[in-house]
């Protein structure tokens, strides 16, 4: 109950004397939800009342086991409702954010914010109410904690489009001969504020809209009116923090829950089943297990939430030639859309294999199969892929002996030597 102790070679691992113990948040009545999925010497574990948390080994007596530390994500789906988002500063672990209706609850701390270009986590005390709480800011995908990109540069100038006197629209811009723009963090269609010029014609305190950026050039929209000024002075520029609704939260927290199931597949980090989104699938970024930066590259993290006419909560995931999604409704195999290609966020696809269903125990892999429980618990079925029909089989291992599950299987175990053997354990106690 909330502590675990190390074995090793058929003895309990020792240091100075004592057992070697590392304190955990599960109580023992937990322990059979818990999903784990290990790389070398670090085993990521997941319940859906907990923060996903990883056991790290450094060496035979040096164990610990924290709370993994996610990067820009997983994210819930965009805002939808007009509910708009204000920080009150660009930077720094006391950013108030305040929405302009009720959006947040106290199970929220801890909880990412996506906004403007940023990310934020709210603080452990952050909560203050429906409409307000204090975060610190995240990294962003430029690997800078702001919200919003700030520059400050005396290479900056300013150019007129069309004269006023022609009452022509204007395509003023304004340009960089460092050709920083991209490389500090703007973008199209950002809303910027602009400082310090000496003209006052040049001196926007108020947001204007980007319509178009380039390294060396912002473009803004016809309305916008500047004043020729060469580069001189120090010009800021700043990513306006006004009111936005585009923003997304987080898609794990005590609000949400936590994902129920987890795996290694293609050198991603996968999680699955929170409350809110019990048939939703996260994985992460290719190669770097804790970011979840979602886009549209090969490499970038993606989610994918299986279409059917009924809720099958996730149960288990299990990685093969596929990776195999266990639901309390079927199984299903999630694949690239070509057979010979990595799963990308543009190809990937899922298809129902079978429709047993599967109960809530972790499956072993046996070879080249997969063994799940299915969900009335009496039944051992074994995954196993048939080319005959291109197509995953779940055939009934308990077809011969269905008397010894009667009283519904607990748990599942693999021992490959010295006998391969699968060991279950009952609920009668065998």
């Amino acid at each position: 109950n909330q502590y675990f102790r190390v074995y090793k070679d058929g003895g309990q691992v020792v240091d100075g004397g004592s057992a070697v113990e590392v304190t955990t948040p599960y109580a023992h009545t937990e322990l059979s939800e818990l999903k784990f999925t290990q790389s070398a010497d670090v085993m990521y574990i997941v319940h859906p009342s907990h923060a996903p948390r990883k056991i790290t080994r450094t060496s035979h007596t040096a164990w610990s086991i924290t709370e993994v530390t996610f990067v820009r994500g997983p994210m819930q789906d965009p805002n939808t409702t007009t509910t708009t988002l204000t920080a009150n500063a660009r930077t720094g672990s006391s950013v108030t954010i305040s929405a302009s209706a009720d959006t947040f609850v106290a199970t929220d701390v801890g909880r990412l914010i996506k906004l403007h270009d940023g990310y934020a986590k709210i603080n452990s005390d952050g909560y203050t109410n429906a409409t307000t709480v204090v975060a610190t800011v995240q990294d962003n995908e430029s690997g800078v904690a702001e919200l919003a990109p700030s520059y400050a540069s005396n290479t900056i100038a300013f150019h007129e489009g069309d004269p006023s006197s022609t009452g022509l629209e204007h395509n003023d811009r304004i340009t960089d001969s460092a050709a920083a723009f991209i490389d500090q963090g703007f973008k199209v269609n950002q809303k910027v504020t602009i400082s310090g010029a000496s003209n006052g014609g040049n001196n926007k305190s108020t947001a204007v809209l980007i319509v178009q950026v380039t390294a060396d050039t912002i473009l803004f929209a016809p309305s916008v009116d500047l004043v020729n000024e060469t580069a001189s002075a120090t010009i800021t520029i700043n990513g306006a923090l006004t009111a936005d609704a585009n923003f997304s939260l987080g898609a794990f927290s005590a609000t949400t829950g936590y994902p129920g199931a987890t795996a290694f597949f293609e050198q991603r980090l996968v999680f699955a089943n929170t409350s809110t989104q019990p048939q939703t699938i996260f994985f992460s970024v290719g190669g770097d297990f804790e970011n979840f930066t979602a886009g549209t590259d090969s490499d970038d993290a993606l989610i994918y939430t299986i279409g059917s006419n009924q809720v099958n909560v996730i149960r288990y995931l299990s990685s093969g030639r596929s990776l195999i999604v266990g639901t309390s409704g079927g199984e299903f195999a999630v694949t690239a859309s070509g057979s010979s290609e990595p799963l990308t966020p543009t190809n990937a696809q899922i298809k129902r294999q079978a429709s047993y269903g599967s109960a809530d125990i972790q499956p072993v892999s046996v070879g080249n199969v997969t063994l799940f429980v299915q969900r009335a618990r009496r039944k051992l079925r074994e995954l196993v892929y048939d080319y005959n029909s291109d197509s995953y089989l779940a055939p009934d291992l308990t077809l011969l002996a269905e008397h010894i599950t009667e009283s519904g299987i607990k748990e599942i175990s693999y021992m490959q030597e010295p006998d391969n053997i699968v060991w279950c354990v009952l609920n009668n106690g065998k």
